[in-house]
C-alpha cells in the first residue's frame, strides 16, 4: 500500500505493479460477478416461488422442491413423487398418468407433455372440484445427477 498515496511500499518494479493491479482488478471483477449472480438467482427464485404454475423437482425418487402453487394443488411434503400415487388423480386418467410417468422416469423420452383431471378440495365449501392439469415433465442433469422437473398448469372448469 502506498504510504503517502503516491508510491507503493516497498517500492515495486513496473512488472510487479502491473501484476498487483491485474490481481486487484480480477478480484474486484470476481466479487462483482458473484453479486450479480446472487441477485439474478434471487430474482429467479422469487419468480418461481410466486408463479401461478405449479413446479416440482424430483431427484432420486424424492421431491426435492415444490413451489407454493404445487403445494396448493397436491399437498405438503413429504408425499409420493409418483403422479399415479396421488389419490387426487381422476380414475379415468390414472392409466394415462402411469404411462406418462413411466416414459419420463425410464429415460425413454427427455421431455413429455400430458393433460389429466384431478380433484382439489374447495376450501370455501369443503367440497371437491375436478380440475384439468396440463403437465410437462423434463429430464435434466443437476450436479451430475438426473432429475425430473414437473411443471403443472391447472385449468379450472
Amino acid at each position: 500500500m502506498p504510504l503517502n498515496g503516491s508510491q507503493p511500499w516497498p517500492p515495486m518494479s513496473p512488472t510487479a505493479t502491473m501484476l498487483y493491479l491485474l490481481i486487484h482488478h480480477g478480484i474486484s471483477a470476481v466479487h462483482r460477478s458473484k453479486e450479480m449472480i446472487e441477485k439474478s438467482e434471487k430474482r429467479f427464485r422469487d419468480l418461481v416461488e410466486n408463479s401461478l404454475t405449479g413446479i416440482s423437482i424430483i431427484q432420486d425418487d424424492q421431491i426435492v422442491y415444490q413451489n407454493r402453487e404445487q403445494e396448493r394443488l397436491f399437498g405438503r411434503l413429504p408425499r409420493s413423487s409418483k403422479l399415479e400415487d396421488f389419490e387426487s388423480i381422476h380414475p379415468g386418467d390414472i392409466e394415462k398418468v402411469q404411462d406418462f410417468n413411466q416414459r419420463i422416469t425410464s429415460g425413454e423420452v427427455q421431455i413429455l407433455d400430458t393433460d389429466f383431471r384431478f380433484y382439489v378440495r374447495d376450501t370455501i365449501d369443503n367440497g371437491v372440484d375436478v380440475k384439468w392439469a396440463y403437465c410437462r415433465a423434463a429430464l435434466t442433469e443437476y450436479q451430475g445427477k438426473i432429475k425430473t422437473s414437473y411443471i403443472f398448469v391447472s385449468f379450472f372448469k
